[in-house]
């Protein structure tokens, strides 16, 4: 009997001992589950930021490239036209230099609000270039030059306005802008930008606040 006793001891002690390590096994399950939801959660946060201008919030490169490709598509297919513009802040490097690189991103930012603010709900505002002044806007069912001209007269109105870079100073800039039109120009994304920033460096030689 003792023997036999022995014996349950030394079962009943084994099976404690793979409920031991079965329960270490299920905490390091649940571990890994848990960082996996962890990580899950951070690349959603992360996401938007590699299609986001850091400092104004607006589309960056690589989302200006997916609307203008999807938008060149849907101008193809419906038979209608499109606008894609460049624009460029005159002055902004006086700016940079008289007032600092913050007083800088003070305008980049409210530069960002203000075309938001005059451009239709349906276009779409650009910064391409996180360590640059320019700015691209796309502008479906730009139905005739009349559209497109308008958007830009406002575009450049707003941009004359005075900015404030803080301590009650303000500072003046302006705005060369180029356009270029789908199908009339191409309806290769690359060849349109390319059209329109032609015509933005025709725009400057010209002088300030020229389309």
């Amino acid at each position: 009997m003792i023997v036999y006793k022995n014996k349950k001891f030394k079962t009943a002690k084994k099976e404690e001992s793979i409920m031991e390590i079965s329960f270490v096994l299920l905490i390091i399950a649940l571990i890994f589950m848990g960082l996996s939801i962890w990580l899950f959660i951070e690349n959603r946060k992360l996401r938007p930021m590699a299609f986001l201008d850091a400092l104004t919030g607006l589309p960056n490169r690589r989302l200006f490239d997916e609307y203008l490709t999807k938008e060149l598509a849907r101008t193809k297919r419906f038979k209608t036209k499109m606008a894609v513009a460049v624009l460029d802040l005159d002055k902004f490097k006086r700016v940079n230099d008289n007032y600092g690189h913050s007083a800088g991103d003070k305008v980049l930012i409210e530069v960002a609000a203000r075309l938001k603010a005059v451009v239709r709900s349906y276009d779409i505002v650009a910064r391409p270039n996180s360590a640059g002044d320019e700015f691209y806007v796309i502008m479906p069912d730009a139905k005739n030059d009349l559209v497109v001209s308008a958007m830009a007269e406002r575009i450049v109105n707003t941009i004359k306005q005075p900015f404030n870079v803080g301590y009650g100073v303000e500072a003046e800039i302006g705005v060369s802008i180029g356009i270029a039109l789908s199908p009339d120009h191409g309806a290769d994304p690359e060849i349109l930008i390319k059209q329109a920033d032609s015509a933005m460096y025709e725009a400057k030689k010209n002088g300030y606040d020229d389309l």
